[in-house]
């Protein structure tokens, strides 16, 4: 692994951290702005669910996309929207503006973990790839561990702080990655990839062939453990009533 390439990875992880951190920071708050605004439990079940909407249609999409033009454009993209998201949330005391917001965060979160892992893929070896991609793993969790601690803290400067401070954190990983990841084709062309003779075929999302029964149990351990993770996140909302 060269020095260009730990660089990106790098550049990966802490961005990826630091968006975690970011959307994690606001849990803390979520019932403050219940019990302040007066909103009922189906419009906080709502505002929840429509970030995990937008990610789940735009992630294909955005794979897509990404492919075509390139990681790095992507991941800008979706770190802006991120601040864009928390910055609306922020300024905002009306519901319908929430929701919008939350609408943008989920196309963010679409845009900037799926392409950051597909990223650590495209610019590490066959023997590396774990490795990395068990970094971004760690990064994404250590962001989610740490943010309700320090979300908790700013709150008692403001509800709105910890929101204040995400989307700054969302614009400082914009920087630092338009600043220092180099483009895609720059780093590809300086990694030792596996040879393409190595690579296997690729199927289609929609084919039988795409299908197997390792990766059917990939997406149910997926979609187990989030399903938790909102269900715990829906529900602390409303521990202070």
């Amino acid at each position: 692994m060269d020095r260009q390439t730990k660089r990106a990875i790098f550049i990966l992880v802490f961005s990826e951290f630091l968006v975690c951190l970011g959307i994690s920071l606001v849990i803390p708050v979520m019932p403050f702005i219940k019990n302040d605004l007066q909103l009922t439990a189906t419009d906080m079940g709502i505002m929840n669910a429509l970030f995990a909407l937008a990610q789940f249609v735009a992630s294909p999409i955005i794979g897509r996309v990404s492919d075509r033009i390139g990681r790095k454009p992507v991941l800008t993209a979706g770190l802006f929207l991120y601040m864009v998201s928390e910055f609306l949330f922020a300024l905002t005391n009306h519901l319908w503006m929430f929701n919008i917001s939350r609408l943008i965060g989920g196309l963010s979160a679409a845009m900037v973990v799926p392409t950051a892992m597909a990223l650590a893929s495209d610019i590490t070896t066959k023997r590396q790839r774990a490795k990395v991609i068990g970094w971004l793993s760690a990064a994404f969790s250590g962001g989610l561990i740490l943010g309700p601690g320090i979300g908790g803290i700013l709150a008692g400067i403001s509800y709105k702080t910890p929101f204040w401070v995400a989307g700054a954190l969302g614009l400082i990983s914009a920087i630092v990655l338009i600043s220092l990841l180099p483009s895609d084709a720059e780093t590809l062309a300086k990694t030792d990839l596996e040879p393409a003779e190595n690579a296997e075929p690729a199927h289609h999302p929609m084919s039988r062939a795409f299908w197997t029964v390792p990766i059917i149990i990939l997406f149910t351990m997926i979609l187990v453990s989030s399903f938790g993770l909102q269900g715990f996140e829906s529900i602390y909302k409303y521990l202070r009533e």
